[in-house]
């Protein structure tokens, strides 16, 4: 069940045009990030069933990443083939910290980031990623386990 919800929420996500994204993204800009620079902007789009993520554990997640005019950047994770990493313990951009502490199994979560937590004030020109780019992600949890 849960893999099937995280599947509809991935494709759901991916489903909403690039400037329908590039407008929520505009809108944290100027009424969330002004007043507060440092603020996530978390939304659950699916709230997944379970324990929730802690730091410690190890949690599996797939993930895709919109630039800030609303195309789609990456998909840098799948249900099939998850990133892995230990909650709090490694070294991970603060976004996959930050924004999938709490999360259920199965649960998925739309974030808008200041660049702090993504690719900083340099961005990653490599890739495309502007300087100081609030960006949004879309992470599902698909699994956790002890580490």
């Amino acid at each position: 069940d849960s893999d099937q919800s995280v599947t509809s929420a991935q494709k759901a996500a991916h489903d909403i045009s690039p400037a329908v994204i590039a407008n929520e993204l505009r809108e944290y800009k100027e009424k969330v990030f002004p007043s507060r620079p440092g603020a996530l902007r978390i939304k659950d789009m699916n709230l997944g069933s379970g324990i929730p993520a802690v730091c410690g554990q190890e949690v599996n997640i797939a993930y895709s990443t919109f630039l800030p005019d609303g195309t789609p950047y990456t998909d840098g994770a799948t249900k099939d083939a998850p990133f892995t990493y230990v909650l709090g313990e490694q070294k991970v951009m603060p976004v996959f910290l930050h924004g999938v502490i709490g999360m259920q199994p199965g649960g998925m979560r739309s974030i808008y980031t200041p660049p702090q937590y993504a690719y900083g004030v340099q961005g990653f020109t490599k890739d495309d990623v502007p300087q100081n780019a609030l960006m949004r992600f879309d992470i599902s949890l698909v699994s956790t386990a002890p580490p």
